[in-house]
């Protein structure tokens, strides 16, 4: 196999990268917006082995195993398909609460996810 973190394989990756970079400047004029999650870190548009190079695999670990980075169950997405559960709403919380109990009383059927 291919170790991917040689220093050819990284640097590799470096010019793979700079070169995606450029591709993207040419489509989006300035550059590439940057994003954080609901933890407010910043999220690259694009990751490869360069950004986990210095990460020791022990903390990471496994799907199924702590720190359970990689999931809870060792095998989610293979034996747990991603399902896509639509949810609906009316307004905020309250107002969504509220509106289910009108239409209960109503003898209407309410689904609750």
């Amino acid at each position: 196999g291919i170790n991917m973190f040689t220093k050819k394989v990284l640097e590799e990756n470096r010019n793979l990268e700079e070169r995606w970079r450029k591709k993207c400047s040419d489509w989006l004029g300035e550059g590439i917006s940057k994003d954080t999650n609901r933890s407010g870190i910043e999220l690259k548009p694009v990751y490869s082995p360069r950004d986990i190079e210095d990460i020791d695999f022990q903390e990471i670990a496994l799907p199924g195993e702590y720190p359970y980075t990689r999931g809870k169950y060792p095998l989610h997405y293979q034996i747990m398909p991603l399902m896509m559960v639509p949810v609906s709403g009316f307004g905020g919380a309250e107002e969504t609460r509220k509106r289910r109990e009108w239409l209960s009383k109503l003898g209407l059927p309410v689904t609750l996810i």
